[in-house]
């Protein structure tokens, strides 16, 4: 099932089991998607991933800017992540990034440059499938390149 229908479905959901929080949150994220298709088409769900993703960290990027989090704010931030992170497929880990690269290894290291080298590594993660955070993969390769 396509992201966006089950985003529909569980905002149903909601509205018959009035959790409005839940439903709130997702009409949101749901309006988003609907806006970027109006300009751009329909919506991969790998595009509506990105979405979450970017409602997520702006979530978390808010609870790095306020000092005084008092208990009930900070327990709604962690609602709200808790619900984006249904949507999004979860990453690889530094370490696990770190191990799967060992097989790329001495690409890696004879590379010209980081970046020449975390766009092997990029490429030899996204051959595989798996899910990772740029950021990541750079730190990895950073790692490797200089041991």
């Amino acid at each position: 099932m396509k992201i966006k229908e089950r985003i529909s479905n569980r905002i149903k959901e909601c509205v018959k089991s009035g959790s409005s929080f839940e439903r709130d949150t997702l009409k949101t994220v749901l309006g988003e998607i609907q806006s970027k298709e109006a300009i751009s088409g329909e919506m991969s769900d790998e595009n509506c991933e990105k979405v979450f993703k970017k409602f997520k960290q702006g979530v978390e990027e808010t609870i790095k800017i306020v000092d005084n989090i008092r208990n009930d704010s900070e327990m709604y931030w962690l609602k709200e992540i808790a619900i984006y992170d249904e949507y999004i497929t979860p990453s690889m880990s530094l370490l696990e990034i770190v191990e799967f690269l060992k097989s790329q290894e001495e690409a890696i290291k004879g590379a010209n440059s980081d970046g020449q080298a975390t766009g092997i590594a990029m490429g030899a993660c996204k051959k595989e499938g798996f899910t990772v955070d740029g950021k990541d993969v750079a730190e990895a390769v950073k790692t490797m390149r200089s041991e």
